[in-house]
């Protein structure tokens, strides 16, 4: 499974139980790389809309298969680490107030990084990671 998540310059994932930020650009490139589903919670899936490649379930995680991506924004992945071959990982390159922080699980490697301009944010970054 490609696990991806948006992070802050500190891995602050949600602060107060809500998302810290999102940004429409991110949306859209990240729905152009997933060539099969993208599983995330009901609550994420209000975010995104109706498209074929979302499934919105509170089980996302353990209904994700290897080829699948999942969109995680809060800590419940790591209870699926042995799951999780990939990590995609937008960072805002911004600091935000957080309570629930991203950990990566088990031992990864930095495989490429890209810049890219959002609707929200001057820069994001995109970290891809490798086990």
């Amino acid at each position: 499974m490609t696990l991806v998540a948006c992070a802050d310059d500190k891995f602050g994932l949600q602060f107060n139980h809500r998302r810290q930020s999102q940004d429409r650009v991110l949306r859209e490139k990240l729905l152009s790389m997933v060539e099969t589903k993208l599983y995330m919670s009901p609550y994420s899936g209000k975010m995104f809309g109706s498209d074929e490649k979302i499934v919105a379930a509170d089980d996302y995680l353990s209904r994700a298969g290897a080829d699948d991506w999942a969109f995680a924004e809060d800590d419940a992945y790591v209870a699926y680490a042995d799951k999780i071959d990939r990590i995609v990982l937008f960072r805002w390159n911004r600091e935000y107030p957080g309570d629930v922080r991203f950990a990566f699980p088990g031992q990864w490697h930095l495989e490429s990084q890209k810049d890219f301009a959002g609707s929200s944010h001057d820069k994001i970054t995109m970290e891809m990671y490798q086990r």
